[in-house]
């Protein structure tokens, strides 16, 4: 069930979480980088963004700024925790999303 396992974690760390800096969770195929995706307060999407611009000589500069990012940090990220997600050229996740593939 989708939660499951971050439901846990908060139960069990929700008093750690304020020491987070951020959480990271991916899972939108291997397909070529080109950012992040960022869910969190403007301070710290500035400092997101200003990493990015690091990137920009390889293409991986592309920013954008969403309530949250990717359901399996959700709850993490509703108790204040910025969210990061990788953003990426993922057209064709669904061709192996859940396919015999998708190993």
């Amino acid at each position: 069930a989708v939660g499951v396992g971050v439901a846990d974690y908060v139960k069990r760390h929700d008093k750690e979480l304020a020491n987070f800096s951020a959480v990271f969770e991916y899972d939108s195929g291997t397909f070529n980088a080109t950012g992040l995706d960022f869910a969190g307060s403007e301070e710290a999407g500035c400092i997101v963004y200003e990493i990015l611009k690091l990137l920009e000589p390889w293409g991986l500069n592309n920013y954008e700024k969403f309530n949250r990012v990717s359901t399996d940090i959700t709850m993490l990220q509703d108790k204040g925790v910025p969210g990061v997600s990788l953003k990426n050229n993922n057209d064709h996740y669904f061709w192996y999303h859940h396919s015999e593939a998708d190993v």
